[in-house]
C-alpha cells in the first residue's frame, strides 16, 4: 500500500510541476487513503500543503495538517520528528493564507526540528526567519536566515538543497540581503551542474537571474534566464519556463528591447493561464510597466503597474516588495494623475519603517517628485541617495540621480543638474539601460545648452579650495593618459612604466573605484573605507586621502558633487573588458561576437584585483569578471568546434576549467574534445580532475562524467 501511496505522490509532484494543482490535489487525496503508516501520511500531507497554494483550499488543508502534527507530537521521538516536517510546510502555507498563527507555527516547527538532521534544522531556521520577516521583525529574520545559509553550505541531496535554497533566497531578498542571496545562487548553480541534476538546474538558474536583478547584474540575469528557458522548454517544465520568461521580460525591459520583452511577458501570461500558477503575474506586469516607463508612455505604465498592485493584493505582505510602488507613483505623477500619485505614496509610506534601503530610497525619490516645497524636495533626494549608498542596485541609484538632475534643470540649476545627469548617464551606460541612458543624455545636452556662454553668469564662481581639477598639481598642464591594470595586482601604467598600487587607504580607495566601475557615492566610499566612522568624519577623512593619492599617483581621482570618480584621462582594463564581454555575450549569434570575445579574453591576464583578495566589494567584482570570462571562453570553444579547429577548442576549454575548477561540466567538455583528438592520457587527467572537484563539493559524479570515464578507459585499452 505504501508503495502505491508513494507512486501517487510522485504523480502528484509531476502534476504540480506542470501547474495542474487540481489534478495534484486529487491524486494526493487518493494517496492519503492508501497511506498505511505515519511516515507515509506525513509525506502525503507535506506535499498536500505545497499543492494547496495552487489548489485554492489553503485554510482547510492548513487545519488538517496542523491537526495531524498535533497528534504526532503527543506520541514518541519519531512522531515529533514527523510533526516537525509537517509544521515546516504548514508554516509556509500559513504565510500564503495570512493565518494569524504563522509565527507560532514556525516557532513550534523550529523547536521540534532541533532533534533532526542538519538540513531539516536549516529549513526550520529558514522558515522561522521568513516568518519573522513577514511579521515585521527583520532583525530576528536576518539572524535565522543567516544560520540556515551557513548550514545549507554543508550540502545534502540536490533536491532537498535546491528546495531549501529557494526558501533561503526568498528570505534574504525580503531583507534586501541580495549579495548573500546571489552568492548562494552562484554556488548552487555550480553544485547542481556538478551532479548533472538537469531537472533542478532551470530552477537554480531562475533564482540566479531573479536575484541578479536586485544587484543590477543584468548580464548575469540575461544569461541565466536564457539558459533556464532553454532547459525548461527541453524538459517540458512549464512553471519554470514561466519563471524564466518573466525574468527575461524584466531585463529586456530595462535594456529597452521592448518587442522582445513584450514577447516574453506575453508568453509568460499564456503560461499563467495554462498552468494556473499566478505567483509570477505581478512580475510579468512589472516587466510591461518598465517597458512603458522606459519609453515615456506614462499612462500605459501606470495601468500595467496598477495590475502589479492588484496581483500582490492577494499575496502576503513581505518586506522587500514595495519598490515597484515607486514606479507606479512616478508613472501616475508624470501622467498628470497627481491625486492618485499622492494617495499611492501615502499607502507606500504606511509601514515603510520595517523596509530596507531600496524601499526607503524609492519612497524618498518619488516623495521628492511630489513635494510642493523645493527645500523639502531636495532634502528627500539627499535622503534617497543616502539609502542608495546602503543598497545594491546601480540602476536604481541612477534613476534617482536622473530624477534629481531633471528637477534641478527645471529650476535653472544647470551646473548641479549636469553633475547628477552625468553620473546617471554613466551608470545607465554601465548596466546597458538604453531608454534611461537616452533620457539622461538628452537632459544633459539641455543642461549644457542652458549653461553655454550666452547664458553663463558674468562672474563665474571660483572652484572650492579642495576641488580636483584636470591639471597636474603645480604645473597647470593637462594630465597625460594613464592606465590602471586591474587583472592581477592593481598597477598604474604611465609612459610605459608600471607602478604597483599599494593596499593602504589611498590604494584601497583606488581599488574600490575600479571594482565599482569608476564612480562611487561619497557616503558609500567613506563607509567602505571606515565602516565604524560617522559619515561627516568619513567625508573629512576622504578629502585627505584623495590628496594623498594625488601626491603619490597623480590626478587619477576627482570629485563631482556627492560622487568620487576616476578622472576622464584614466583608462581601466577591466572596464574595457566588461564592455567587450557585454557586447559579445549579448550578440553571440552575430559574426562580431567572436572577435569581441577574443579581444576581451586577451585583457583577462589574471584574477581581478589580486592584491585585495579579501574585501567583500572586491570579491563581488572579481566573481562577476570571472563569470564573464568563462562565458566568453565557452563562446570561443563553440566557435572553434564549429570550425573544426580542435587545437583552439582544447586550449579555450582548458582555460575554462582553470578559471572554474569546480565546474564538472567544463571538465566533461574538455575530456570529450581531448578524446575526439585522440589524446587519451590527457582526457584521463581531465576525468581525474573532475572527480576531485565533485569530491571537494561533496557530490557524486554525474552520469556524463561516468560515461566519459568509461569512454576514456575503453580508448586506453
Amino acid at each position: 500500500m505504501a508503495a502505491t501511496s508513494a507512486a501517487l505522490c510522485a504523480a502528484a509532484e509531476s502534476a504540480l510541476l506542470s501547474g495542474d494543482g487540481e489534478r495534484a490535489a486529487g491524486l494526493l487525496a487518493e494517496a492519503l487513503e492508501l497511506a498505511d503508516d505515519a511516515a507515509a501520511r506525513v509525506d502525503v500531507l507535506c506535499l498536500r500543503a505545497r499543492v494547496a497554494v495552487l489548489a485554492g483550499d489553503g485554510p482547510a488543508t492548513l487545519a488538517s495538517v496542523r491537526a495531524e502534527a498535533g497528534r504526532l507530537t503527543d506520541t514518541d521521538a519519531h512522531g515529533r520528528v514527523l510533526a516537525a516536517r509537517l509544521l515546516l510546510d504548514a508554516a509556509i502555507l500559513a504565510l500564503y493564507c495570512r493565518d494569524p498563527d504563522t509565527l507560532q507555527i514556525a516557532q513550534r516547527a523550529h523547536e521540534l526540528a532541533q532533534a533532526t538532521d542538519p538540513l531539516i534544522r536549516a529549513r526550520a531556521a529558514t522558515i522561522l526567519g521568513i516568518a519573522y520577516n513577514y511579521t515585521g521583525q527583520p532583525a530576528l529574520g536576518r539572524r535565522y536566515l543567516q544560520r540556515s545559509a551557513d548550514v545549507i553550505r554543508l550540502g545534502g541531496s540536490p533536491q532537498e538543497v535546491v528546495h531549501l535554497l529557494q526558501q533561503v533566497v526568498v528570505g534574504l531578498a525580503g531583507l534586501e540581503n541580495y549579495t548573500d542571496a546571489l552568492a548562494l545562487c552562484r554556488q548552487y548553480t555550480v553544485a547542481v551542474r556538478g551532479v548533472g541534476a538537469s531537472g533542478l538546474l532551470p530552477l537554480v538558474l531562475c533564482l540566479l537571474a531573479n536575484t541578479a536583478y536586485f544587484t543590477a547584474d543584468f548580464d548575469v540575469m540575461e544569461m541565466a534566464g536564457t539558459e533556464a528557458l532553454g532547459l525548461a522548454r527541453s524538459q517540458g517544465q512549464q512553471p519554470l519556463q514561466l519563471y524564466a520568461r518573466v525574468c527575461l521580460g524584466l531585463v529586456l525591459a530595462v535594456r529597452g528591447e521592448a518587442d522582445a520583452a513584450r514577447e516574453h511577458v506575453g508568453k509568460a501570461l499564456e503560461l499563467i493561464d495554462a498552468t494556473g500558477v499566478h505567483t509570477f503575474s505581478s512580475t510579468a506586469y512589472l516587466g510591461l510597466g518598465l517597458v512603458e516607463l522606459g519609453a515615456g508612455s506614462w499612462q500605459a505604465a501606470a495601468e500595467f503597474l496598477a495590475q502589479v498592485r492588484a496581483e500582490l493584493d492577494d499575496l502576503p505582505t513581505v518586506s522587500g516588495t514595495l519598490h515597484w510602488r515607486g514606479d507606479e507613483i512616478e508613472a501616475l505623477w508624470r501622467s498628470g494623475e497627481h491625486a492618485a500619485a499622492r494617495a499611492a505614496h501615502a499607502a507606500m509610506l504606511d509601514g515603510i519603517d520595517r523596509e530596507g534601503p531600496w524601499e526607503h530610497a524609492a519612497a524618498a525619490r518619488v516623495g521628492a517628485l511630489l513635494a510642493d516645497d523645493d527645500a523639502a524636495a531636495e532634502a528627500l533626494f539627499v535622503e534617497a541617495m543616502s539609502f542608495h549608498a546602503r543598497s545594491t542596485s546601480a540602476f536604481e541609484r541612477a534613476r534617482t540621480q536622473l530624477c534629481w538632475g531633471e528637477w534641478l534643470l527645471a529650476r535653472g540649476r544647470t551646473v548641479t543638474a549636469a553633475e547628477h545627469l552625468t553620473q546617471a548617464r554613466d551608470a545607465f551606460a554601465g548596466v546597458g539601460a538604453k531608454p534611461w541612458l537616452a533620457r539622461a543624455t538628452a537632459l544633459l545636452a539641455a543642461a549644457e545648452v542652458h549653461d553655454s556662454p550666452a547664458h553663463a553668469p558674468a562672474h563665474a564662481p571660483e572652484p572650492p579650495a579642495d576641488a580636483e581639477t584636470g591639471a597636474d598639481a603645480g604645473t597647470g598642464t593637462a594630465p597625460g593618459t594613464a592606465t590602471l591594470r586591474a587583472f592581477g595586482p592593481l598597477t598604474l601604467v604611465r609612459d610605459g612604466v608600471g607602478t604597483r598600487i599599494a593596499t593602504d587607504t589611498p590604494g584601497r580607495m583606488l581599488h574600490l573605484l575600479v571594482a565599482a566601475g569608476g564612480s562611487v557615492h561619497v557616503e558609500q566610499l567613506a563607509e567602505a573605507l571606515w565602516p565604524d566612522t560617522p559619515p561627516p568624519r568619513g567625508s573629512t577623512r576622504l578629502r585627505t586621502v584623495m590628496s594623498r593619492a594625488r601626491t603619490r599617483y597623480g590626478p587619477l581621482v576627482r570629485r563631482d558633487g556627492a560622487v568620487v570618480m576616476l578622472a576622464e584621462h584614466v583608462t581601466v582594463d577591466v572596464h574595457r573588458f566588461t564592455e567587450l564581454a557585454r557586447d559579445a555575450l549579448a550578440h553571440r549569434r552575430e559574426a562580431s561576437a567572436v572577435r569581441l570575445a577574443g579581444e576581451a579574453v586577451q585583457l583577462y591576464t589574471g584574477e581581478l584585483l589580486a592584491s585585495d583578495r579579501y574585501s567583500e566589494w572586491a570579491a563581488a567584482a572579481r566573481e562577476r569578471a570571472r563569470l564573464r570570462y568563462v562565458g566568453l571562453l565557452e563562446l570561443l570553444v563553440d566557435d572553434a568546434v564549429q570550425r573544426d579547429d580542435v587545437a583552439t577548442a582544447v586550449k579555450y576549454a582548458r582555460d575554462c576549467v582553470d578559471a572554474d575548477p569546480l565546474d564538472e561540466a567544463g571538465y566533461v567538455r574538455l575530456g570529450r574534445l581531448l578524446l575526439d583528438a585522440g589524446r587519451v592520457s590527457q582526457a584521463r587527467e581531465a576525468v581525474d580532475r573532475a572527480v576531485a572537484a565533485t569530491t571537494e563539493l561533496g557530490l557524486p559524479p554525474s552520469a556524463a562524467l561516468v560515461a566519459l570515464d568509461r569512454r576514456a578507459r575503453s580508448a586506453a585499452s
